[in-house]
Parts: structure tokens; C-alpha cells; sequence
């Protein structure tokens, strides 16, 4: 069972609340800062005035990660490989059309996949914790974690195929799976719970 009331859980919860955050605002923010002018890819603001916010945003959540300890190694690993990989996509231009942009991508594409795979290991996380609170949570990993993984996918087959359904459909499926991504840490950090507790008082039980 987790003390909420203890700081090291506190800060754990803080710190899934705000990697949440970080995903969900950053679509918007990049959208609303460049004049409403969607890109192709997130990664095409590197070369716009919004480099900043991308690079920011991309820094702060390494940052996050690395120092995000979880339930046991395997979460501190993913943690700090992801935030290797989320610097390298902060950190390698793509701009250039060369080897660093190549580098670029490629990290980006395993940051994804530590993301996917950060959508299994809470879900094993507390796993003889069969509540039904649990087990809606365990649908919520399967639903996010599956859905980054179909958006690679659909990623790969409309840059190979050059399909264009909509506008920009790469930025939307990148969208897409961020807010899939996101969605879990909430989860993970229960912002729900938080947000009740915030605003009004909670009919839920406690902690179990």
C-alpha cells in the first residue's frame, strides 16, 4: 500500500502530474505560439520561433524522468532511457537533412517506444492489487500504451505511401500519441483524485 502522505510518493505523484502536463500542453502551446500554422511534424518547429518551447519542453521532461523513481528498476531504467533519448530529440537539430537529423528521428522513435513500454510497466506496478480502481487504471495503461504503438505504425505507413487523409497527418498522429502518453501519467499520478480533492470533497474511498 502507498503512504500518499509521505514526501518520496508525493513527489512521485508530482512528478507523473507534471511529465502529463508537459505532453498535453505542448501541441498547444507550439500551435498557438506559431500563429496557428501546423507543421508537418512536431519536429518542424526546431526550425521556427518556436524552437524554444520545443527544446524547453523536451529538456524539461528529461529532466523529469531521470529523476522519477518508480517502483523498482525496470521504471528507473525506462526513466533514465527516456531521458537520454528525450534529450537527443531536444538536442539534434532537424534541420539539417543530415546525420543529425537522422539521430533526431531515431530518438524521437524510441522515446515513443520507452513511452509505449512505460504504459506496461504500470501496469504491472502493484499487480496483486486487484481493486477495481486497478483495473480500470490497467485498461487505461493498455488503451494509451496501444494507442502510441498504432500511431508509430500509421506514422511509418503515411511516410512511406505519402498518404495525407487530412492536413498534417504525421503532427496529428505525434499529437495523438502524446495525449496518449500523457493520459497514462495523469492516471499513473492520480490527477483525477488530485483534482477532486481540489475543488470539492472526494466520495471515493481512500488509498487502497
Amino acid at each position: 500500500m502507498e503512504d500518499r502522505k509521505r514526501p518520496t510518493v508525493v513527489s512521485a505523484l508530482a512528478i507523473r502530474r507534471a511529465i502529463g502536463v508537459l505532453g498535453v500542453l505542448l501541441p498547444i502551446v507550439l500551435i498557438g505560439g506559431g500563429g496557428f500554422d501546423v507543421k508537418s511534424t512536431i519536429s518542424d518547429y526546431y526550425g521556427s520561433p518556436m524552437v524554444g518551447i520545443f527544446v524547453g519542453t523536451l529538456v524539461a521532461i528529461a529532466v523529469c524522468l531521470w529523476v522519477y523513481k518508480g517502483y523498482g528498476r525496470g521504471d528507473d531504467l525506462l526513466g533514465n532511457i527516456g531521458a537520454g533519448l528525450a534529450l537527443g530529440v531536444a538536442l539534434f537539430p532537424a534541420t539539417d537533412g543530415g546525420p543529425v537529423e537522422v539521430a533526431h528521428y531515431l530518438a524521437a522513435t524510441g522515446l515513443f517506444c520507452v513511452l509505449a513500454l512505460f504504459c506496461r510497466q504500470f501496469r504491472k506496478t502493484n499487480s496483486h492489487q486487484k481493486t477495481p480502481g486497478k483495473t480500470r487504471r490497467n485498461r487505461m495503461y493498455l488503451v494509451s500504451g496501444w494507442t502510441i504503438m498504432v500511431c508509430m505504425v500509421l506514422i511509418v505507413l503515411v511516410n512511406t505511401y505519402k498518404l495525407a487523409p487530412v492536413p498534417s497527418p504525421v503532427f496529428w498522429l505525434e499529437t495523438l500519441a502524446i495525449y496518449a502518453f500523457a493520459v497514462s501519467w495523469f492516471t499513473k499520478g492520480r490527477a483525477l483524485r488530485a483534482l477532486r480533492a481540489l475543488f470539492g470533497p472526494s466520495s471515493e474511498p481512500g488509498p487502497r
